[in-house]
């Protein structure tokens, strides 16, 4: 997870286009662009992020590898091979040096209160992490330091005396605390809350002013973050905030906003991060969702401390940005009625918040209704019969009319007519025959636990009109929220889960082993003729398929789809000769945990039904092997090629001469 604090990184190949994750700027990037194709000598350009327009800022820099700029864009730093240097934005031409032994990772602290701005950078070789510290007004270094390691959990105090460093404590969210002055340990921890169970530290992602953005996997490895924001100069915490998928956070200058952008990691580490474009927008303070927006893939968010209620959502590709101003997004305060009972007649919904427009569409359950714009504070919603016919609870919410944003969202509880005589509940399977081995939670003030008959039927007894209830079954659980109670049977019902596993051409297999993830991975089955069956609750589980040593795992929803398919690609291993003609024999192998058989080239092929993932691959050939690793979801062929290797003997004057006997040693010494 990428965590940085007041500025971002941005490294040169051909062309660079500034990715600011979370900077003090005004609203212009600077990106660096070779010329005459020659990789040492480059200019630096710069972009008006709202006009586009694009200008060359300083010709003839030399080799750049990296762009930095401090908080109020005041400083460029610019990074040529090993060498750093800064140039005064306002003077142009007046350039310093700085250091010598830049190697990785730089990031830049901006002090402005105490006139300092602290460069963190890992030396040459990447053996430690430096520090240089200078004057923000002179641009002269006062001090080179060595004790910020890593270089990505700083952040500052709100009068910028204190350097706040996370360390870690598995009990909590704990600040090392840091004089800014002497760079001297305060001997004071500053402990702004607890993590409960999650035995792991978090890590900053965001810090404006005097707050600090944190986030931590709650289930490692399981896409689910959780984001804190602390203030380390108060030693509090504010309202958690839980986002199901990888993401990465910010904090906008008036620190009024937490920003959370979903970010996709690409296992097979062909593209490390995928942005879709799905954004949603929080208060810092209560962690409520404000909006959703969906946005085009692949843009970057920035801020800039003119604008603090604003996101410029630049697409490098299109040299363009989108503007958003938060303050001004629809917002849902309360509705009226804020429900009716199941069978009812249509009605007209009455949605009241702010920044509505003329165009403003209302949601129910993510289907448009006939809307009419009354105000910016209230909208009317036509609301069908059939939108009410069923026990239900929709989600509702109002999309501007581009559908780039979309409100918060409140349930509408769509109830029965109250009859109290208790309440039977049942769990049945995918063909209705009553399970046993679940066990059922109903809420009332606290959960409690319902009757079990032993039979697949409980009992609860109860004056309550509606309840919350919970079943668990093989490890599972399935939750309905405001159940209407009446003598009526309520019924939990499985699905039938089938896991397949299929070939390249489609056709079923054996033998994979499956599990599936519900607080732990618990075993599902072996494929019999290419499948595996059980029973589960409709629920959104994870599953993983192990086959010929390698493992795939795929989350996927019973309630949308209850089949789950794995599918291996035919890998193919080539040996060639230097003329790209197949050649024999060769013996294969690929890696898998340890080196595994894949068979012997035949007509210079060798194939193997695989998952697809990153593997090793070997092919030994007259005595000798040689390694290649290949993403099978890129390239199911995975070449090897020979040398057509000559070996000369020539006399005193260069001439060719017969006949010398000549051997190679691969093992041992061959002819």
């Amino acid at each position: 997870m990428l965590k940085k604090y007041f500025i971002f990184l941005f490294v040169v190949i051909i062309e660079i286009i500034i990715q600011l994750d979370i900077s003090y700027t005004q609203p212009y990037i600077y990106y660096s662009k070779v010329k005459d194709g020659s990789p040492t000598n480059a200019d630096i350009y710069r972009i008006d992020i709202q006009s586009g327009d694009s200008v060359l800022f300083m010709p003839n820099m030399g080799s750049i590898s990296t762009l930095v700029w401090n908080g109020d864009q005041t400083l460029l730093f610019v990074r040529s091979r090993s060498h750093l240097y800064v140039f005064e934005l306002n003077n142009k031409n007046k350039r310093h040096h700085l250091t010598n032994d830049i190697f990785n990772n730089l990031c830049i602290f901006d002090a402005e209160k105490i006139n300092k701005v602290f460069i963190t950078y890992e030396s040459r070789g990447g053996e430690e992490v430096k520090t240089v510290v200078i004057n923000r007004t002179t641009c002269e270094v006062s001090d080179t330091i060595k004790m910020f390691s890593p270089i990505d959990n700083l952040c500052f105090s709100d009068d910028e005396k204190t350097i706040y460093r996370s360390v870690s404590d598995s009990t909590g969210f704990i600040f090392e605390s840091i004089d800014a002055i002497s760079y001297s340990i305060i001997q004071d921890r500053k402990r702004c809350g607890t993590l409960g169970s999650f035995a792991f530290v978090p890590g900053i992602d965001d810090a404006k002013k005097d707050k600090v953005l944190l986030s931590y996997e709650v289930i490692p490895g399981f896409l689910y973050q959780k984001y804190v924001l602390c203030n380390p100069d108060l030693g509090i915490t504010y309202q958690p905030i839980s986002f199901p998928m990888r993401s990465r956070g910010y904090l906008t200058y008036n620190t009024k906003y937490v920003i959370l952008e979903q970010v996709n990691w690409d296992a097979t580490l062909v593209n490390l991060e995928y942005r879709p474009g799905n954004v949603c927008v929080f208060d810092a303070i209560s962690g409520q969702l404000i909006t959703q927006l969906s946005l085009p893939p692949e843009g970057k968010i920035l801020f800039f401390k003119n604008y603090p209620d604003i996101i410029f959502y630049y697409l490098p590709n299109e040299r363009r940005s989108i503007k958003i101003d938060i303050s001004e997004l629809a917002n849902i305060k309360v509705f009226n009625p804020t429900f009716a009972y199941a069978g009812s007649a249509a009605f007209i919904l009455t949605i009241n918040g702010k920044n509505f427009t003329s165009g403003s569409i209302v949601n129910w359950n993510g289907v448009a209704k006939a809307t009419t714009y009354m105000s910016d504070s209230v909208l009317h919603a036509n609301i069908l019969a059939s939108d009410i016919a069923v026990l239900d609870s929709p989600l509702v919410t109002v999309k501007s009319a581009d559908g780039l944003t979309e409100s918060n969202g409140m349930r509408f509880y769509v109830k029965q007519q109250p009859v109290i005589s208790g309440c039977i509940v049942k769990l049945v399977s995918s063909t209705g025959i009553k399970l046993t081995g679940g066990t059922l939670q109903y809420y009332d003030g606290s959960w409690k636990d319902a009757v079990n008959n032993n039979d697949g039927t409980f009992f609860i007894n109860t004056t309550k009109t509606s309840l919350s209830l919970r079943m668990t079954y093989e490890y599972g659980t399935q939750t309905k929220s405001n159940v209407s109670i009446s003598s009526d049977t309520v019924v939990f019902q499985t699905v039938n889960a089938k896991v397949q596993l299929q070939n390249s051409n489609g056709i079923t297999m054996d033998t994979g082993s499956v599990q599936y993830y519900a607080g732990a991975w618990r075993v599902f089955g072996t494929t019999v003729n290419g499948t595996a069956s059980k029973e589960l609750l409709p629920n959104n589980y994870s599953f993983r398929m192990t086959y010929a040593y390698a493992s795939n795992d795929k989350k996927q929803d019973l309630n949308t789809n209850p089949t789950v398919i794995f599918q291996t690609v035919n890998t193919t291993v080539q040996l060639q000769n230097s003329q790209g003609n197949l050649i024999d024999e060769g013996l294969v192998k690929y890696y898998s945990g340890a080196w595994r058989e894949f068979g012997t080239t035949v007509n210079g092929t060798a194939s193997k039904e695989l998952l697809p993932n990153n593997y090793s691959f070997r092919m030994t050939y007259e005595y000798a092997s040689n390694d290649k690793k290949q993403d099978l979801n890129t390239n199911p062929t995975v070449v090897f090629q020979t040398v057509n290797a000559a070996v000369q003997l020539q006399n005193s004057q260069g001439t060719l001469i017969d006949q010398g006997t000549v051997q190679y040693y691969s093992g041992a010494w061959r002819t």
